[in-house]
């Protein structure tokens, strides 16, 4: 058995035995989202890696802010999803109810049939993310399998080599350029997020544009395809009126959008720009089409 089948057993056996109490408490540098905080990049990071996986592909997972263990119990609930009662991912186990057990023992079989490996080693650099993942591929293949979808979240927590450590301009360009790179090499889709300025937190307007990634221009110039997040309801759910009738429209106006989220596709190197609308229950971890529970 390889490191990264130990590794992917113990977190599956923990999962299983510890229901929700951790977390509960091609070639292109792929699709980069970027969002600010609150807005679901982690949700669309393991509904990516879900949708992957489900349709055959070995997806690996590079997680510099959360441990393994946390990604898991956001599959776990992702999985289970009923849009009736979900699980939430912030709930522990302790406080599960039997329902909600049964939901998530069956949420854990089906992610064992699922190819999906967490690194979630902190402070490494670009080319140790290259190194792992090149080690994680020649051990598929050795299995007869190919590694189909890398993910990094996210790349303003890569540790910077000493030829670029202190200019952040030119760190971020390390990092995007290394993983441009790593796409290329082994010929499939890199996907890593990126937290945006805050910039956008002071307009009217909180839809991110290309203007507001962080740090450089270089993550905009090395990625094929941008996406940027928006989540209405995050704002609406803060800005709360003292005046009553203010406070009754803003009120109606979260009712009906809730659950949406806003994916801008703000760049597209094989296709026109645009706009999709998702649903989104961002304290169960889950995205679906707008279909799902009618939309809202």
């Amino acid at each position: 058995m390889t490191a990264w089948s130990k590794e992917r057993k113990e977190l599956l056996r923990k999962l299983r035995a510890e229901g929700l109490s951790y977390g509960i408490c091609a070639k292109r540098l792929g699709v980069t989202r970027m969002a600010a905080t609150g807005m679901g990049k982690s949700a669309i990071l393991t509904a990516a890696a879900l949708n992957a996986a489900k349709d055959g592909a070995n997806v690996l997972i590079f997680s510099l802010e959360m441990t393994a263990e946390q990604i898991g119990a956001r599959l776990l609930t992702d999985l289970a999803y009923t849009h009736i009662d979900p699980v939430k991912y912030q709930r522990r186990a302790e406080g599960l109810a039997p329902r909600h057990r049964g939901l998530i023992d069956m949420a854990v079989k089906r992610l064992e049939g699922l190819t999906i490996q967490v690194c979630d080693r902190s402070g490494i650099t670009v080319e140790e993310i290259a190194v792992l993942a090149r080690m994680h591929a020649v051990e598929l293949r050795q299995q007869g399998k190919t590694l189909d979808l890398i993910m990094v979240d996210h790349i303003g927590l890569i540790t910077a080599t000493d030829v670029h450590r202190g200019n952040r301009v030119r760190e971020v360009a390390e990092f995007t350029q290394g993983l441009a790179n790593l796409a290329k090499r082994l010929d499939l889709p890199v996907i890593a997020i990126c937290q945006l300025n805050r910039a956008v937190e002071g307009r009217d307007n909180k839809r991110a544009g290309l203007s507001d990634l962080r740090d450089s221009g270089a993550i905009e110039e090395d990625a094929s395809l941008v996406l940027m997040l928006y989540r209405p309801a995050y704002y609406l759910e803060r800005d709360r009126f003292d005046d009553q009738q203010k406070d009754a429209v803003r009120v109606e106006k979260l009712a009906g959008c809730i659950n949406r989220l806003e994916i801008g596709i703000e760049k597209n190197r094989n296709g026109p720009p645009g706009r999709v609308d998702v649903f989104a229950d961002i304290g169960a971890n889950a995205i679906r089409n707008t279909s799902f529970a009618g939309g809202r």
